[in-house]
């Protein structure tokens, strides 16, 4: 019987391009994508052993999901569904932390309208889900606080700069 050569020295992340103009960049994405995982971990404290998938897809979908998921007909840049705690080792042994989902046409919004990369506010929106797995919110001023602050250091550490700086600079 062959062995499973599963590394657990990193999280298994599931990127799911559902939408063709994430695939132009997609290059890109797929190792920023994984070192924000891996980073955001890291800053957490929190294992590595973990499995999550990411779904790039469109506005019209997070439109979708947004209605069914929290009663908002419109679509919104980024979506968490953290796993039930009933299903946590589903894969290999590893905890299956949930799904985020991130709409295109609003990311692309945003970031020419920030003056900042598609892909660092992605990396960026990434970092704001994984937190939202992880039981983060911003319900009021104190949780805000501390997931933005949590957000600044991990992007920091990534080489971008902090996206809740009134100065609107262009990072890369």
């Amino acid at each position: 019987m062959k062995k499973n050569n599963v590394n657990f020295e990193h999280p298994v992340v599931n990127i799911i391009i559902n939408y063709g103009e994430w695939k132009k960049i997609e290059s890109e994405l797929t190792p920023k994508i994984n070192e924000a995982v891996v980073m955001t971990l890291k800053e957490l404290k929190f294992p590595i052993q973990i499995e999550l998938s990411i779904r790039l897809t469109c506005d019209a979908e997070m439109k979708d999901l947004n209605k069914k998921y929290r009663g908002k007909p419109e679509p919104t840049n980024v979506l968490a569904f953290p796993q039930d705690s009933d299903s946590s080792n589903l894969f290999n042994n590893q905890g299956y932390l949930g799904d985020i989902a991130i709409g295109y046409q609003s990311v692309d919004r945003e970031s020419l309208n920030q003056n900042k990369s598609l892909c660092g506010h992605l990396i960026h929106l990434i970092i704001h889900g994984l937190l939202h797995l992880f039981g983060y919110n911003h319900n009021n001023e104190m949780e805000s606080k501390i997931m933005e602050q949590i957000e600044i250091d991990v992007l920091c550490f990534l080489g971008y700069k902090n996206p809740y700086c009134e100065e609107l600079t262009k990072y890369s």
